[in-house]
């Protein structure tokens, strides 16, 4: 039976039987009817808002991204010092999340697509964020005279790296936390902060040494 609903309401209902269905039998194996079979949709209802399968990932990423951001904005009015630490350590808590749509994802093309939309979404919401974090630290003279544009740039150049070959090329979590130990320990030393970044760091440095059981 098809049921009536505002636009809001089934697009609302279309992403949560979508996501449940992708986590229930991986994303590759759900078909749009499995969907509309799912909601009680129809197939017009779900073109209404969707111009595949493929353009509800990429939704249910960016709500992902914009959960995050929402989290680090709420966090990101300290000082800068304690803004640079709780972004690091919110970006950590989202890499390390076991309920994130990534878990759903198994042919290597759809992971390409979710870490191409992942970056594509940082890009527009967390570099800002960064940009104007390491700006004020420069104005404060908090951290050493450094360009913000660039800075946030290099900053992101290593968090896209760390997170490509976490998902695409099988880096362990031991790798990707001692790599982005030293992209932090790096930047501490460019933006004059090793020592108020060392929580992060030393937490990677434990994370980078442990061994599955």
């Amino acid at each position: 039976m098809i049921k009536r609903m505002n636009p809001e309401e089934r697009k609302v209902l279309l992403l949560k039987q979508s996501r449940a269905l992708f986590f229930e039998h991986g994303y590759e194996q759900v078909r749009v009817d499995d969907i509309l079979s799912a909601s009680g949709i129809s197939k017009g209802g779900f073109y209404h808002h969707f111009e595949s399968k493929d353009d509800v990932l990429r939704l249910l990423i960016e709500q992902e991204i914009e959960q995050l951001t929402s989290e680090i904005a709420k966090s990101t009015n300290t000082d800068p010092i304690g803004a640079l630490v709780s972004l690091f350590q919110l970006g950590s808590r989202f890499l390390d999340a076991s309920d994130g749509i990534v878990m759903a994802l198994n042919a290597p093309a759809t992971k390409a697509f979710y870490i191409n939309t992942v970056e594509q979404s940082l890009d527009q919401h967390l570099k800002p964020a960064l940009r104007d974090i390491i700006e004020r630290g420069c104005e404060a003279e908090t951290f050493n005279r450094v360009d913000p544009d660039n800075t946030a740039e290099l900053i992101m150049a290593v968090n896209n790296h760390a997170n490509r070959n976490s998902i695409l090329h099988g880096w362990s979590d031991a790798k990707v936390s001692a790599f982005s130990g030293t992209g932090i320990t790096l930047l501490g030393t460019l933006l004059g902060i090793t020592s108020q970044l060392a929580i992060i760091v030393d937490q990677l440095n434990i994370n980078s040494k442990e061994q599955p059981s």
